[in-house]
């Protein structure tokens, strides 16, 4: 697996990081969400397959329905903003150059747990 593969790989760390901070604080059930995103999306960066691209984006889109339900009145809606248009830029910059993709989504992986723990910690 090339260098910048790995990266996106080893960027999912952040959501065993996370899992294990909230899990320490009570949050059990966010925390074993955060866990199993970052399985799969780990599960995704390593293979590469359609379905886990769909299992992955199903799963993403499900915690964040629920974490909106659970937490809505604790959302800023700004950085959630600049969070969705930093990852379709991050999405479009995969056709530019796949290194850049590699970076910057790994970047995305780390901004947007920080931003789910973040809501939960409000709470």
């Amino acid at each position: 697996m090339c260098i910048y593969k790995n990266l996106l790989v080893y960027s999912n760390i952040i959501f065993i990081i996370s899992f294990l901070y909230l899990l320490f604080n009570k949050k059990k059930y966010e925390s074993i969400l955060l866990l199993l995103i970052g399985i799969i999306s780990s599960l995704y960066h390593t293979y590469e397959t359609n379905r886990l691209y769909i299992l992955d984006m199903i799963v993403a889109f499900g915690i964040f329905m629920y974490l909106y339900h659970k937490y809505k009145e604790c959302f800023y809606y700004i950085p959630l903003f600049l969070l969705l248009l930093y990852y379709f830029v991050t999405y479009f910059s995969y056709y530019y150059d796949v290194k850049i993709y590699a970076l910057m989504h790994s970047i995305w992986h780390i901004l947007a747990c920080v931003y789910i723990v973040y809501i939960i910690m409000q709470k």
